[in-house]
């Protein structure tokens, strides 16, 4: 959606992380600077398992130390 949205093709609500760059490149403009949406979660949901399987448990614990600070770093 941002690279629709970069291209002219329309407007687009998305998380500050995914369009920081295209905002201060000037690719992308906010079109109500004085509203904003709600604050979102991002939340992984999985089945539950007793023990997580590997790929689950490393792509897990990089999305807990990964994305808060993107998140953040942004905002």
């Amino acid at each position: 959606m941002a690279s629709l949205a970069v291209n002219g093709a329309g407007v687009a609500l998305l998380p500050v992380f995914i369009v920081a760059e295209h905002l201060q490149a000037g690719r992308l403009v906010p079109v109500l600077p004085e509203w904003s949406s709600p604050e979102f979660w991002l939340t992984l949901y999985y089945p539950p398992y007793q023990k997580l399987p590997p790929r689950i448990a490393t792509f897990s614990d990089f999305f807990e130390r990964e994305i808060p600070p993107l998140v953040t770093a942004i905002e």
